[in-house]
């Protein structure tokens, strides 16, 4: 008989003091935000969540937000300042961002993790 083992990867980062988050976050791995173009095609081909390993999924040193408008207009979910990427298997899990109940805000934090299959 085949035994299956599944492992727990850890996705988010500790949250102390409130919003503040843990002083020397490290700075992306991956990318610093999503481009206007690479939303799109997230979005045309199916996407159901985003995430990415940077405070903002927009690029921060302009005002406008359009990854957030094009994304959140078509219903797609996205997850920013995630960690440990790297250590995700590409395939064979489960992906869960476990929110707190608040209601009538904008953004809040989740524990993000993925139960991954090995």
């Amino acid at each position: 008989m085949l035994q299956r083992t599944t492992s727990f990867h850890e996705v988010s980062h500790p949250i102390y003091d409130g919003m503040v988050t843990y002083k020397g976050l490290r700075e992306a791995r991956v990318s610093e935000y999503v481009s206007r173009n690479a939303a799109k095609y997230l979005a045309a081909h199916g996407a159901a969540l985003v995430g990415i390993d940077s405070p903002s999924i927009d690029d921060t040193t302009k005002s406008s937000r359009p990854v957030n408008t094009i994304l959140l207009r078509r219903n797609i979910p996205f997850i920013e300042h995630m960690i440990n990427l790297e250590n995700v298997p590409k395939t064979g899990g489960k992906f869960f961002a476990v929110p707190p109940r608040i209601k009538k805000v904008g953004c809040f934090p989740v524990r993000a993790f993925i139960i991954a299959n090995s």
